[in-house]
């Protein structure tokens, strides 16, 4: 995450969050936005939110989908966002699992782990591969008198190289988004140009690269490195990490922590959400965005991305994109320039037993369906949404949508495990859904569609 150009103040420019779709309480939704968790935009500083708790960008690209502010050259000012919609807790949007998909009864001790590195050789072999990024961002505004003008602003954040032959870095998509020009340095010994080959905001990846032959490049002893992605999924939590970047642009610094949490959600730059996010209390601050979290071996198991915070500093709750994700969202990236996902259009909630008796329904397991975007997938197959808001247990939900008791051959009971069938397909992938509507059971097969950049795109 970048860098403001000063380390005095991070003021709150929170916005109110959106709510969720009525009958969305605490899950995430199915490619429609995955439970949007924060507003487009800024607000005005001292602004109180959910447990008063924020969730900062490390880095700073300018505009990053309104995540981000674009700071002036010489300003101070940083950015937050707030880690859900409102109408949930924090403790609700970031509950993990803490379950490793590999996880064992008899997990090994750390001490026993084969391969672990002390943190002084991980740094000596992985530090040479990480690299300080600094973006010119150009943002569009408004003068006093109501003309549009350009505003060019100095973002900074980290990197590491991926391919030493052909140049390519991953970073973090806010790092880099809306930059002019781009610059890569090593540490003090060369300084290069870089271009963008693709960035996602819905995983807050991104690829650049560099000329490998550049002149410059001769001066940095030993010539490039580059780091290798690991296995997140091999994660517990307790397992050591360390953390390098450059945090207020002190070149290649070391930190070290434990996994502290797997599984947590985090804010998307385009209002989705990142899911399978590890949470560590290795220390990162503004700047460290886009640098890796590594295991004891030295991979690659995160991208540090966000922090959690009350006034905007460290407080020991830092959050890392898997490295199932980074990698696989980097070689598509480097493959096409950009990712897409598939979309299907829907967002609800589970429906409980209570529920079932409040509408009166026949069945009591299944996932209700409270919105359905105009235009989706979802609609052209013919689901339907709800029309009558209720309020049950102090919220507001919306009753009278169907209910998915099948999707894709599986019941569901969720809107989790419909969201995961659908991240597991690609657009155009058709699907089967097996619903109720007006108390009568029916069947349908959705094409999936390409997601929408934003939540916004998906409305009017």
């Amino acid at each position: 995450m970048d860098e403001p150009d000063s380390t005095n103040t991070t003021p709150d420019t929170h916005a109110p969050a959106p709510d969720h779709p009525p009958l969305a309480t605490s899950v995430p939704t199915a490619a429609t936005p995955k439970q949007p968790r924060a507003e487009r935009g800024g607000g005005g500083a001292g602004r109180t939110i959910a447990v008063g708790l924020l969730v900062v960008l490390l880095g700073f690209g300018g505009g990053v989908g309104g995540f981000l502010a674009a700071d002036a050259m010489s300003d101070d000012d940083a950015s937050t966002t707030s880690p859900q919609a409102s109408g949930n807790s924090s403790a609700k949007a970031l509950q993990p699992s803490n379950a490793s998909s590999s996880a064992s009864e008899d997990p090994v001790p750390v001490s026993d782990s084969v391969g672990a590195e002390t943190p002084r050789k991980i740094y000596a072999d992985v530090s040479p591969a990480v690299v300080h990024i600094n973006s010119k961002v150009v943002s569009q505004s408004t003068s006093l008198f109501g003309f549009g003008q350009e505003q060019e602003s100095i973002g900074t954040g980290s990197g590491f190289i991926i391919d030493a032959e052909k140049g390519y870095i991953v970073t973090n998509a806010h790092v880099v988004e809306n930059a002019k020009e781009m610059e890569v340095s090593f540490g003090t010994d060369a300084t290069v140009k870089a271009k963008l080959i693709g960035a996602d905001p819905s995983t807050d990846v991104a690829v650049i690269q560099i000329d490998t032959k550049a002149d410059a490049l001769d001066k940095v002893k030993g010539g490039l490195k580059s780091v290798q992605f690991g296995d997140s999924n091999d994660l517990q939590v307790g397992d050591p990490v360390v953390a390098i970047g450059n945090p207020f642009s002190l070149d290649r610094t070391l930190t070290t922590g434990v996994v502290s949490a797997l599984q947590r959600e985090i804010p998307a730059l385009n209002e989705f959400q990142i899911d399978d996010v590890i949470q560590t209390d290795a220390a990162v601050n503004p700047g460290n965005s886009g640098g890796p979290l590594l295991n004891t071996k030295g991979e690659v198991i995160g991208i540090n991305s966000q922090i959690q915070s009350r006034g905007g500093g460290f407080d020991g709750i830092a959050f890392a994109v898997p490295s199932e994700t980074a990698s696989r969202v980097a070689q598509e990236l480097i493959k096409s320039g950009k990712i897409e996902y598939a979309w299907l259009g829907v967002s609800g909630g589970e429906l409980t037993p209570a529920l079932a008796n409040e509408y009166n329904l026949d069945i009591t397991k299944g996932v209700l369906v409270g919105e359905v975007t105009a235009g989706s997938p979802a609609a052209k197959a013919g689901l339907s949404g709800g029309t009558v808001q209720r309020t049950l247990g102090g919220e507001e939900k919306r009753s009278g949508g169907d209910v998915i008791i099948s999707f894709g051959g599986e019941a569901v009971t969720s809107m989790r495990e419909v969201a995961d069938v659908v991240d597991g397909k690609k657009p155009g992938d058709e699907i089967e859904v097996v619903y109720l509507h007006d108390g009568k059971k029916k069947s349908t097969k959705v094409e999936l569609g390409i997601r929408p950049n934003t939540k916004a795109s998906t409305q009017g």
